[in-house]
């Protein structure tokens, strides 16, 4: 118990039981800390470890997230040397000492296919890595539209049918009392041969 806590003449109990609590907890919290740094060592040489094993079984590209993607980097970037490095990822451990699981994290190795399994990457300018693409975005699954919604919004959009047939540009659809018609420059399609069509993304200028 500290200085503070045994000889201050407190005005309340209680307030003398928060103090002895909060001193019980610094100490515990110091004792944490130190039982953590001795083992230190221990968990940098298990980490380091773990990398090498990783990268024996062809797992040599990082992947970061980052906001909504994913940063690609090769083992050996200099970006990423915080990370792979585990010396240097502890080394700002002792600058806050109670932070006990202050570091950098553990990289994030993943094996070129793996890579290209994710939805969305962007390429490391710093290390160009190998992969297919600089940046690769996330594919916009493509709905089917029932002729029956048709509205004027669709009109000037390219259409296919659902197994993929090029309808080309929508120029204007009627709607009769049972039925809708969908006028294309190479022809019509009635719903009920065509009950739902597929709108094509807008082409990029």
């Amino acid at each position: 118990m500290g200085y503070l806590v045994k000889d201050l003449p407190w005005a309340h109990e209680q307030n003398r039981r928060n103090a002895e609590a909060d001193v019980a907890f610094m100490h515990s919290q110091d004792q944490r800390a130190a039982e953590f740094r001795a083992n230190l060592p221990v968990l940098i040489a298990e980490q380091k470890a773990a990398i090498d094993a990783a990268l024996a079984e062809g797992r040599t590209l990082v992947a970061n997230k980052v906001d909504y993607t994913f940063v690609i980097h090769r083992s050996n970037c200099f970006a990423i040397r915080h990370q792979m490095d585990r010396d240097e990822a502890w080394a700002r451990y002792d600058d806050d000492p109670r932070g006990l699981s202050y570091s950098y994290d553990m990289p994030n190795l993943l094996t070129p296919d793996e890579v290209e399994a994710l939805e969305t990457y962007r390429a490391c300018q710093t290390c160009n890595p190998d992969t297919t693409r600089r940046i690769k975005k996330r594919e916009h699954t493509l709905r089917a539209t029932s002729v029956q919604n048709m509205a004027r919004r669709h009109i000037g959009r390219e259409f296919e049918t659902i197994d993929g047939e090029p309808l080309g540009e929508l120029v204007a659809f009627t709607v009769a009392a049972e039925s809708v018609t969908l006028h294309f420059p190479d022809g019509d399609r009635v719903d009920s041969e065509c009950p739902e069509v597929v709108m094509l993304p807008r082409q990029m200028p």
